[in-house]
C-alpha cells in the first residue's frame, strides 16, 4: 500500500488541479476515496507528511459538495 501510495504521490500535480483538467472526473474521486478511506480506517500507519500532493488532494475532493453530503463517518 505504501509503494501505492508513492506512485500516486509522484503523479498528482504539484497544483490543486485535477489529473485531467479544470473539473474531477472517475479517477479524480476514486484517488480522494481511496485515500480518505485508509486515512479513516488506518489513522496513523499512514504518515501523512509523505504524501503532502495526495492530502491536498482529498482535501479539494471533500469540499465538494457530493463529497460533503456523504461523508465517511
Amino acid at each position: 500500500m505504501s509503494r501505492a501510495f508513492q506512485l500516486l504521490e509522484a503523479e498528482l500535480p504539484p497544483s490543486a488541479d485535477w489529473l485531467f483538467g479544470s473539473r474531477p472526473h472517475q479517477v479524480d474521486v476514486t484517488i480522494a476515496v481511496v485515500w480518505s478511506f485508509n486515512r479513516l480506517m488506518l489513522g496513523e500507519t499512514i504518515a501523512h507528511a509523505d504524501y503532502p500532493r495526495l492530502c491536498r488532494f482529498a482535501e479539494k475532493a471533500e469540499r465538494l459538495p457530493e463529497f460533503e453530503t456523504t461523508p465517511l463517518q
